[in-house]
C-alpha cells in the first residue's frame, strides 16, 4: 500500500511538472525581465530522465565550423528531469538530449527563446535510429563532413565506403527519432556551406533512414546569368581562377566569380564572334582561336592574326594552345601551324607526315614532342621526324581522333569519333568503349583531362564519365541532371578542384567544393 500511495503521489508530481511546462503556463507580465530557458526530458514511460545531457542548439548549427556547443548552452537534468539554461540569446533553438548509460536521445526543433523566461516544450527519450546516406563520387573524402543541420550529429567522410551503385556511402548513428529539414555537407577549413539534401527525412528509433544526397551544382545559361551563348565550345581557367569561355556565336566571356565580361567584334578586335578554342602563354597572355583567325589579349589590347596580315595558313581555326617554350600551336582546316612570335611555320600533309589536314588537338610530353590527334590517325613529332598510329598499324580503336591528352605518367589517352578511349603507355594499348561507360554509345568523345587524385574525366556526346583507374562513374540520372545527356565539350578544374563544365546547349556547369 505505501508503494502505491508514494507511486500515486509521483504520478501528481509529474502531472503537475507537465502543466508548468506547457507553454501557455508561461508569460504574463509578472515574469522576469531575463532569458532563461527551461524544460523537462521524460522517459517513454513518463517517468524523469535524470542526469540526461542537454544541450540547446542555436536552429542554423554547424558543428564542423562553429565546433562544440557552448558550455552555457548545456545542462544535465536534475532528479525530476529538468533542466534549465540562464541569460541565452533570444532566437531559434533546437533541443538534444542524451542520456549516455541508456543510450537513448531525444530531439526538439524550432524552439523560440524570447525576452522573457521561456519553458520549453518537454521531450521524450526514444532508442536511438540510423541516417543512411548515399553520396556522389564528387564528395571531399579527406576533408569533407555530413552534419544534420541544428544538431550534433556529424561524421567525417573519411568513414564513407563505396556503394555497389557507384558513389559512397555513409551512416549517421545513434540519431535522434526526428524529423529533419536539412542534411548538409561541408568541408574542412573551407568557406562553403551547400545543402545536399532539403526534402524531410524522418528517422525512426530502431530504424534506419536512407536517403541520396544530391551533389551542389551551379547552372550558368545565357538566360540566367552574363555568359552570351549556351553553346560552349571551350574553356580556359587562369592562374588567378577567371574562367574564359569560348562560345560558339557570340564571343568570348569573363568570369571572376562574380561578373561577367563580354568580347566580341563589336567591342573589341575580336575577329570572328564564333571562338572554337581559348589558352594563355607563360606570359598569361589569352590566345584564341576562332572561324576567322587567331586573336592575342593581353589584358587591354587585341592583336588579330589572319591570312591577310600573317602566314596564317587558315583563318578557320579550331585549336590552340601554348607549349613551355612560348609558342602558339594551332589546329586549323588544312593542317597545323606553330608560331613562334614573328614567324608561322605550317604543317600539312603536303609537306609533312601529318595523316590528315583536319587537325582536332594538340597535345605536349615531357619529352617536348608533339601528339596531333586528327581525322587521319594520331601522330608524334619529334621536330625531326613523324611517327602516325592509326587503324592498321596500331592498335587504336580508331583513325577519326577528336581529342588527346597526356596524363602524369605519361600515358596518351585519344578520344575517337566512334564513342570509345585508347590510352597507349608507349608499348601497349587499352581500349574502353561502351561497355565500360554508357556515355561512349555511338558517337564523339572531345574531351579527356586528368584530376588532382589521378582520375580521368571524359566529356562526349552522351554525358561525362570518370575513371579513377578501376572504377567508371557515368553521371547520369536525376542527381546529375545538368549535364545528364547533354554534349560534353570541356572539363576543366579550377586551383579549389571545383569542375567547370562547357556544354552544347546547355551553357556552363560547375561543381565542387566551393561552388555555392
Amino acid at each position: 500500500m505505501k508503494m502505491m500511495i508514494n507511486f500515486l503521489l509521483l504520478i501528481v508530481l509529474l502531472l503537475a511538472v507537465s502543466c508548468s511546462m506547457n507553454p501557455s503556463a508561461g508569460g504574463g507580465s509578472d515574469l522576469p525581465d531575463t532569458k532563461i530557458a527551461m524544460g523537462a526530458i521524460y522517459k517513454e514511460n513518463s517517468f524523469p530522465a535524470t542526469n540526461t545531457l542537454v544541450k540547446l542548439i542555436p536552429e542554423n548549427y554547424n558543428i564542423v565550423e562553429d565546433g562544440p556547443v557552448a558550455d552555457s548552452l548545456v545542462d544535465t537534468t536534475d532528479e525530476l528531469g529538468n533542466y534549465k539554461f540562464e541569460n541565452v540569446d533570444p532566437g531559434t533553438y533546437n533541443i538534444q538530449a542524451l542520456h549516455i548509460q541508456e543510450r537513448t536521445k531525444a530531439f526538439i526543433s524550432s524552439i523560440t527563446v524570447q525576452e522573457d523566461t521561456t519553458y520549453l516544450p518537454q521531450g521524450t527519450l526514444k532508442e536511438v535510429g540510423a541516417l543512411k546516406i548515399f553520396l556522389p563520387d564528387t564528395i571531399d573524402t579527406v576533408n569533407g563532413y555530413v552534419y544534420i543541420e541544428g544538431t550534433t550529429e556529424f561524421k567525417s567522410l573519411s568513414f564513407a565506403v563505396p556503394a555497389a551503385e557507384g558513389g559512397y556511402s555513409i551512416t549517421l548513428d545513434s540519431v535522434p527519432e526526428a524529423t529533419f529539414t536539412s542534411i548538409n555537407y561541408d568541408v574542412l577549413n573551407k568557406p562553403f556551406k551547400p545543402v545536399l539534401l532539403s526534402d524531410t527525412v524522418t528517422v525512426i528509433s530502431n530504424d534506419t533512414a536512407v536517403t541520396e544526397a544530391f551533389v551542389y551544382w551551379a547552372h550558368y545559361t545565357k538566360s540566367n546569368s552574363g555568359l552570351p551563348d549556351d553553346e560552349v565550345m571551350d574553356l580556359y581557367i587562369s592562374p588567378d581562377n577567371i574562367i574564359w569561355v569560348a562560345t560558339y556565336r557570340r564571343g568570348i566571356a569573363r568570369f571572376d566569380g562574380i561578373n561577367w565580361t563580354v568580347f566580341n567584334i563589336n567591342n573589341s578586335d575580336l575577329p570572328d564572334n564564333t571562338v572554337y578554342s581559348v589558352t594563355m602563354d607563360e606570359n598569361n597572355t589569352l590566345w584564341a582561336a576562332t572561324m576567322g583567325g587567331v586573336a592575342k589579349f593581353d589584358g587591354s589590347a587585341w592583336t588579330s592574326y589572319t591570312e591577310s596580315n600573317s602566314n596564317l595558313p587558315s583563318n578557320l581555326v579550331n585549336f590552340i594552345i601554348s607549349d613551355k617554350k612560348g609558342n602558339i600551336w594551332v589546329g586549323v582546316d588544312i593542317g597545323a601551324a606553330k608560331f613562334d612570335g614573328n614567324t608561322w611555320v605550317s604543317y600539312n600533309v603536303n609537306n609533312s607526315e601529318l595523316p590528315s589536314n583536319t587537325v582536332n588537338c594538340i597535345a605536349f610530353d615531357s619529352n617536348d614532342d608533339i601528339w596531333f590527334a586528327t581525322y587521319g590517325g594520331a601522330a608524334k613529332f619529334d621536330g625531326i621526324s613523324w611517327t602516325i598510329y592509326d587503324s592498321l598499324n596500331s592498335g587504336i580503336a580508331s583513325s577519326h581522333d577528336c581529342t588527346v591528352f597526356i596524363d602524369r605518367y605519361g600515358n596518351k589517352w585519344f578520344g575517337h569519333c566512334i564513342g570509345a578511349v585508347s590510352k597507349f603507355d608507349g608499348s601497349n594499348w587499352t581500349i574502353y568503349d561502351g561497355s565500360h561507360s554508357s556515355v561512349f554509345y555511338e558517337g564523339h568523345v572531345f574531351k579527356i583531362i586528368e584530376d588532382s587524385e589521378g582520375a580521368m574525366w571524359i566529356g562526349t556526346m552522351w554525358g561525362l564519365t570518370k575513371f579513377d583507374g578501376s572504377k567508371w562513374t557515368d553521371f547520369i540520372g536525376d542527381r546529375y541532371k545538368p549535364v545528364d545527356n547533354k554534349i560534353i565539350y570541356d572539363i576543366e578544374f579550377d586551383k579549389d578542384n571545383n569542375k567547370w563544365i562547357g556544354t552544347c546547349y546547355s551553357g556552363v556547369v560547375a561543381f565542387g567544393p566551393t561552388i555555392k
